[in-house]
């Protein structure tokens, strides 16, 4: 055999492992896009039992709790007839809600969060908007302290697009 023969052969079983290594490198990043593609699909899902769990709680605790049903059942306009402690629960449990959406706002930015859940808790939002206990706390600063630049951007576009509407 003279060397061209060998080198030969040498170019070959070098084109050889050169092909298979594209093709396991091939099956390796179609597995590992299934798995990201589950990954993605059990975020998703967690994020949205998350989601339900908030909202669920936060009802349970109204339902099982007559203290607590008496004071979040107190029209917003009429919180001046509660005690000082029943008027601070019901902050407390407005600041609650605006935490939850606020978490479920960045799932939904994300991408992780559903559409149509993330939709329930604008919904809830919008219902909170309209809370005059919530109009006092965020014109005195406490709901922009304690919620996402992001979150807090969004309401500020909310209350926008209801001053243009009401024009």
């Amino acid at each position: 055999m003279n060397w061209d023969a060998i080198g030969a052969v040498g170019e070959t079983v070098g084109a050889l492992g050169v092909i298979f290594s594209l093709v396991y490198l091939a099956l390796q990043i179609r597995q590992n896009s299934k798995l990201l593609t589950q990954n993605t699909q059990v975020a998703r899902a967690n994020a949205s039992i998350h989601s339900s769990s908030q909202g669920a709680n936060f009802t349970r605790a109204i339902a099982f709790n007559p203290t607590i049903a008496r004071i979040w059942s107190t029209p917003a306009a009429n919180l001046h007839q509660l005690e000082e402690s029943d008027r601070r629960s019901y902050d407390f449990m407005l600041i609650s809600q605006i935490i939850d959406i606020d978490a479920n706002h960045f799932l939904f930015r994300q991408g992780t969060l559903d559409g149509e859940i993330y939709g329930i808790w604008d919904g809830i939002l919008d219902s909170i908007l309209d809370n005059p206990r919530f109009l006092e706390l965020w014109n005195a600063g406490v709901i922009d302290d304690l919620t996402t630049d992001s979150l807090s951007a969004y309401v500020r576009e909310k209350f926008e697009a209801r001053k243009r509407a009401e024009k």
